[in-house]
């Protein structure tokens, strides 16, 4: 018998996502191209935010900073500045040692709702 799940529509679960191998195939593709930046947009209801949540539970597995924001939750630019250069800043022994500024891991950057970030 298969499990039952409670899904709240209102409520992003990044837990339940669709593996599909086309959506798979459709993703990497477009992450693999040539630019730097990918936007994810569509109608209310999609799974915008939910994929994002997703993205950013199993980023550390691929040895990415996943830095995640929601512009809806009231979020100034001056707080998501200061998050950034936080969380970019290289650690003390990388400073003083090796004289870098900021960390060399890759960073994902993502903004949910950014149309609100005031």
């Amino acid at each position: 018998m298969p499990e039952e799940l409670f899904i709240n529509p209102n409520e992003p679960n990044p837990n339940f996502m669709v593996y599909k191998e086309e959506a798979r195939k459709i993703i990497l593709k477009a992450l693999g191209g040539k630019s730097n930046c990918f936007w994810l947009q569509g109608k209310t209801g999609m799974g915008k935010t939910t994929f994002l949540l997703w993205i950013n539970e199993f980023a550390h597995h691929y040895k990415i900073l996943p830095l995640y924001f929601h512009g809806g939750a009231d979020l100034k630019f001056e707080e998501f500045k200061e998050t950034i250069e936080k969380e970019t800043r290289a650690s003390f022994f990388s400073r003083v040692f090796l004289r870098k500024e900021y960390i060399e891991k890759p960073i994902l950057l993502m903004i949910d709702d950014v149309d609100y970030i005031t």
